[in-house]
């Protein structure tokens, strides 16, 4: 299924012929294509569609599961076993899970597709490796905390990743869905937040590769900033080999054209989102017309074509940034953010 047509056409079906087989495995596809986030940027009509659809699929397939319950999923690693709970995110890669161990809660996150173990693998040895770096301090507070990381048997080969859950915090696109123009003053603070936690990765020789509103969590009461999904990360001057598909169009050419990439590879996607929270137009790379031209001109220059041509040392951008903060916005001040 890859349409609400197709969707719609599936849930005329009773309930029974729909999730006889493996029913969660038919909802799984069928978020797939409703979930909101899909959604955010689409017209209302569509957005209030697929609502629709997914609240009919869920209705329907907890119909079935009342006539034949089974019992949760469990995941076991060697120091334990996590109960899978409510489902809460399908991306490209992987299933994204409420989950619970021992009368704690966490989140656990599923490969599903072949290869997707390999991107999990990925995403664990780079969180190591830049919670090493960080020797948590500061920067820490930037990523997500991994508990740990296994691979469970099933028809191909799969990965679990195990985080603790984070309090107070909300994903770029539900703030995008409430907020669809995020003022300057609040951008001025997220953007800060971004140019520092890449400029971290980039000294440790990271490039998150996917540095877009899926993989950008906020805490709108203290300004905090979490970056996930670094599965798809690679080193400096490697190339990008899979990105989210709802964001493809986003890159910057030298991913579109299958070459090495760096720190402006990073800044490019910063940018893209910064703008998309603004609500402006990545499309076309184009600020509204209610950001300051200073703040626009700026994003605008970080955002050449060539990737020589954009800035590589973050720390310096970001020194040129706060500047420019203060001759368009005036001296910092801490603005409320609410959602």
């Amino acid at each position: 299924m890859r349409t609400l047509d197709e969707v719609e056409s599936l849930l005329k079906k009773p309930a029974k012929e729909i999730f006889n087989g493996d029913s969660d495995r038919v909802m799984k596809d069928i978020l797939l294509v409703c979930h909101p986030d899909r959604w955010v940027a689409k017209p209302k009509d569509d957005a209030d569609r697929a609502a629709a659809l997914l609240k009919l699929a869920n209705e329907k397939k907890a119909s079935v599961d009342a006539k034949h319950s089974k019992p949760a999923e469990v995941v076991k690693s060697k120091k334990g076993e996590y109960v899978l709970h409510e489902i809460i995110a399908v991306g490209d890669v992987a299933d994204v899970y409420q989950a619970s161990s021992g009368g704690k809660e966490f989140i656990a996150k599923v490969s599903r597709i072949p290869g997707g173990d390999k991107i999990m693998e990925r995403e664990k040895a780079v969180l190591d490796k830049l919670f090493k770096a960080s020797k948590m301090d500061a920067f820490s507070r930037y990523l997500p905390t991994l508990v740990e990381s296994f691979p469970i048997k099933d028809a191909i080969a799969k990965r679990v990743n195990v985080f603790t859950p984070s309090v107070g915090l909300v994903g770029a696109e539900e703030i995008h869905a409430k907020r669809p123009v995020v003022e300057p003053k609040h951008l001025a603070w997220m953007f800060n937040r971004m140019l520092e936690i890449l400029a971290f990765s980039h000294n440790q020789g990271v490039v998150h590769g996917a540095f877009v509103p899926c993989h950008l969590l906020i805490n709108p009461a203290n300004h905090g900033l979490v970056v996930i999904g670094w599965g798809q990360s690679v080193d400096v001057g490697g190339v990008i080999k899979s990105a989210p598909a709802k964001y493809i169009g986003w890159y910057p050419p030298e991913v579109k054209a299958k070459k090495p990439v760096g720190p402006g590879t990073d800044l490019w996607l910063a940018c893209q989102t910064l703008i998309y929270l603004a609500g402006g137009d990545p499309a076309t790379k184009r600020m509204p017309i209610t950001v300051p031209k200073g703040f626009s001109s700026f994003i605008h220059g970080c955002m050449l074509d060539g990737l020589l041509m954009r800035p590589s040392d973050l720390w310096s951008l970001q020194d040129d940034y706060r500047k420019m903060l203060l001759d368009v916005l005036g001296p910092k001040k801490f603005h409320e953010f609410t959602v």
